[in-house]
């Protein structure tokens, strides 16, 4: 099985993305819901997300306990 690439994570997220705030599911259409859930940890947009993911970095924990 092949993992997956960077165009298939983003188109993904833009399509499927939702994350949980207080508690809430909110689809990702705009950056603000993700700088204040994940600002701290320097990711602010949706790109910034997706880069996370996709190379599982260093805040990736925090980004997949949000982001489910």
């Amino acid at each position: 099985m092949n993992e997956p690439n960077l165009k298939s994570v983003r188109e993904l997220i833009y399509k499927r993305g939702y994350g949980k705030v207080d508690k809430q599911r909110i689809p990702l259409s705009h950056n603000g819901v993700i700088e204040e859930a994940l600002g701290k940890y320097d990711i602010l947009s949706v790109e910034d997300l997706i880069h996370e993911i996709f190379t599982a970095g260093p805040n990736f924990k925090q980004v997949r306990l949000s982001y489910r």
